[in-house]
C-alpha cells in the first residue's frame, strides 16, 4: 500500500495530467470536475470521460 502522504503529494499533478489527456483545452484541475464538464457541456459518451478520482488512486 502506498504512503498516503505520497498520494497526496502527487494527486494534483496526476489529476491535471489525466484531464489533459482527455481534453487538452480544459482548465479543470480535478478529474471529477472534468468528468462533469465533459459530460454535460460537450455531450461526450461515458467511455470518453476521464476516470473518477477514486479510480485514479
Amino acid at each position: 500500500m502506498p504512503d498516503p502522504r505520497a498520494i497526496d503529494e502527487w494527486m494534483q499533478p496526476l489529476e491535471r495530467f489525466a484531464v489533459l489527456l482527455y481534453d487538452r483545452t480544459s482548465t479543470e484541475e480535478g478529474v471529477n470536475q472534468a468528468r462533469k464538464q465533459l459530460f454535460s457541456k460537450k455531450g461526450r459518451a461515458i467511455d470518453g470521460l476521464p476516470p473518477t478520482q477514486a479510480a485514479l488512486i
